[in-house]
């Protein structure tokens, strides 16, 4: 009797203080049965990632990074699978009639889409909150976030660096890893060449890189393979550009670079199709190309960026970089800022085609569609055709390891 009324002396105590009674064991239930209880406990009061993205609008294609990349961000909040931060406005979009001579140059007083400067963007840091993850699409800023991490004033868990030309020299301080997502854009680069290949009638091609963009020399290579798939003869210029401390080639500097490249080649070098992979400029030096009336009158494929808009009629196909599918596969895979260190090889976290990772059931890398062309160039339906069976042979894997053995 003693024992009973000692039993139920505690048992009110315990229900007194809030704490609840010990747990039943289940028949069979042994330790896994309490272990399971403890983990689902964990879970539910597990904290949701906390990941904030700079709204950063250096150049035409940053600005579309940041837009896509709020998408998935805003999606994954509503959810309740991460706490989500914009720090500044949500970049514009290029309408037509907006594009000028200058677009995509930095300028503090603009106010139309691309024009930021990075000094613009360094103050956005100002505002980020404390985070797991902080994602940049510009390389142009991440000495701004690195160096603001080491005063103290910018507090997150890892860096995650989407586009990584203007990054080359950075130094990093502080105890935050950076990751840097690198594109297998060799497969997007062969689809640019083809189209402009495609649509040349002489098969004479210029190539201008940039020298920010540490795989300028890559995408070259593998658009020329591209050309020569489908024009063997094809007679093929190329350049690396130099570029200022705002990732920019100037206009002087495009034009003496084509005029050296005209006069080594010689007077029967008529090219009037061109593939730009210059970062920054890619936009400038479209509209120079693409100009009604102008002396290069051309056509363009661009790299990295969907800038149809700027030359409707002249941009045969842009190369995509698929920062969308990129993060969602790292939001899927890493619940936490440790994790990052296992899917990176140094502080590279490569994406590709379709199932170059484990899950990936998107290709991180493409090509826009030719349908802005299209409306103004009858060989446009029978390119888009024609690209269509070779991308559909690449994701197959059974074309691309003569141009992309790696």
């Amino acid at each position: 009797m003693h024992n009973i009324r000692l039993i139920i002396s505690i048992a009110a105590l315990l229900l007194l203080c809030g704490c609840p009674p010990p747990a039943k064991k289940d028949a069979g239930s042994g330790t896994n049965g309490n272990a399971g209880a403890v983990q689902q406990t964990t879970k539910s009061t597990a904290k949701p990632l906390r990941l904030a993205l700079l709204s950063s609008d250096l150049g035409i294609a940053d600005g579309q990074m940041v837009r896509e990349l709020d998408t998935l961000f805003t999606g994954r909040a509503a959810s309740g699978s991460i706490e989500y931060s914009l720090v500044g406005p949500l970049p514009g979009e290029i309408a037509y009639g907006q594009i000028s001579g200058s677009i995509g140059f930095p300028d503090a007083e603009s106010t139309t889409p691309g024009s930021m400067t990075d000094l613009q963007a360094g103050v956005l840091l100002d505002s980020v909150p404390d985070c797991d993850w902080l994602v940049l699409t510009s390389g142009y800023v991440l000495q701004h976030a690195l160096d603001r991490i080491s005063q103290g004033t910018v507090n997150a868990g890892a860096i995650i660096l989407v586009e990584e030309a203007g990054s080359q020299g950075y130094v990093n301080s502080s105890s935050v890893p950076v990751y840097i997502l690198r594109f297998d854009i060799c497969h997007a680069a062969f689809m640019a060449g083809a189209a402009a290949a495609r649509s040349s009638n002489i098969a004479h091609f210029m190539l201008l890189g940039a020298e920010d963009d540490p795989q300028a020399q890559e995408y070259m290579d593998a658009a020329i393979a591209g050309m020569q798939y489908i024009s063997p003869s094809a007679w093929i210029k190329q350049a690396i550009l130099p570029v200022d401390s705002r990732g920019l080639i100037s206009l002087q500097q495009f034009r003496q670079a084509h005029v050296d490249l005209l006069n080594e080649a010689g007077e029967n070098f008529k090219t009037n199709h061109y593939v730009l992979d210059l970062t920054r400029s890619t936009p400038f030096v479209t509209t120079l190309i693409s100009e009604p009336g102008g002396s290069l009158n051309g056509y363009v494929a661009s790299a990295y960026g969907d800038i149809r808009h700027v030359a409707e009629s002249r941009i045969l196909t842009c190369s995509l970089k698929r920062a969308d599918v990129a993060l969602a596969w790292l939001l899927d895979n890493c619940s936490t800022t440790a994790d990052l260190a296992g899917c990176a090889v140094g502080s590279y976290i490569d994406f590709g085609l379709a199932s170059s990772r484990p899950g990936l059931t998107e290709s991180a890398v493409g090509y826009s569609k030719m349908e802005f062309y299209s409306r103004y160039n009858p060989d446009g339906p029978d390119i888009e055709l024609e690209l269509e069976v070779l991308w559909g042979e690449i994701e197959a894997g059974e074309l691309g390891l003569d141009y992309c053995p790696h």
